[in-house]
């Protein structure tokens, strides 16, 4: 697989040619993901919740990568590019766009490993992936209606709009496409308990240094905690009858008993419907 940083004149375009609303993190979340990039990959080789969500992931974009060999792939907030990855080898064209250039960089260091995960996961090569540092805004408008599968993969719920952020990247679809989100589950027991501990173990985690638990501080980084309001954005795109939520599951921790049994995430698919005139 291969990286690079460039992608079409016509789908980034110029400054303040920007097809969505403010979706940058605030620096503080810039910060945060900084600090955790070079280790955010491995995560996807040795934490079994990870890679149960890559598997998930990856069962949910099947069915679009095989209806199309000539799929153009969006994938939004998309980290140093596990999902990207995912999707490169079988897609035409894949875009990771991403706010940190951190993130980027150390996907561009475990490109290997990142491949790696990926045919341990799903059998499949990758191919080469297009990274651009930005958010929505940095897309031009000939970006509309360009994709055939955006993912925004827990992402959503570090935006102070969340639901703006899907309105807009219903309009980056082509009729017909198909939108993967993950976002928490606010009633998860594990959630609950996350919310409740997470001062206290950041606090700690600080003091002695230990990462592990330092890490958990992107509980606080969330503007609406675990209660995201995606479900507007679809309903605001196209009228409120452009999308059609066509799966909803709740992630498992990890693939194995005990873990297996707590859900603190949530899988929603939905298709932009195609206008009966096009049919």
């Amino acid at each position: 697989m291969s990286y690079t940083w460039s992608s079409p004149t016509d789908v980034v375009g110029d400054p303040g040619d920007g097809v969505g609303p403010e979706t940058q993190p605030s620096n503080r979340t810039d910060l945060y993901f900084a600090e955790v990039a070079d280790t955010w990959v491995d995560r996807y080789t040795r934490n079994p919740s990870f890679q149960e969500r890559l598997r998930a992931v990856a069962g949910a974009i099947e069915p679009v990568l095989v209806r199309s060999s000539s799929a153009w792939v969006l994938d939004f907030g998309g980290g140093p590019g596990v999902f990207s990855t995912l999707c490169a080898g079988r897609a035409a064209f894949v875009l990771n766009l991403e706010p940190s250039v951190d993130m980027l960089w150390a996907g561009v260091r475990s490109a290997g490993v990142m491949a790696s995960a990926v045919r341990q996961a799903t059998g499949a090569d990758p191919g080469e992936v297009h990274s651009v540092a930005g958010s929505l805004e940095v897309l031009g408008p000939k970006a509309r209606g360009r994709f055939d599968l955006v993912l925004a993969i827990a992402v959503l719920e570090y935006l102070e709009d969340p639901s703006g952020a899907v309105r807009c990247l219903g309009e980056l679809l082509r009729p017909g496409g198909t939108m993967v989100l993950t976002v928490p589950r606010a009633r998860s027991l594990v959630r609950r308990g996350e919310r409740a501990l997470a001062p206290v173990l950041e606090r700690a985690g600080r003091l002695v240094g230990w990462r592990q638990v330092r890490d958990r501080s992107y509980t606080s980084l969330r503007p609406h905690r675990d209660d995201v309001p995606w479900v507007e954005g679809f309903s605001a795109a196209d009228g409120g009858d452009g999308f059609q939520v066509e799966f909803r599951q709740d992630l498992a921790l990890a693939g194995t008993w005990p873990k297996s049994l707590a859900r603190p995430n949530e899988i929603i698919v939905a298709r932009k419907a195609v206008p009966v005139d096009a049919i």
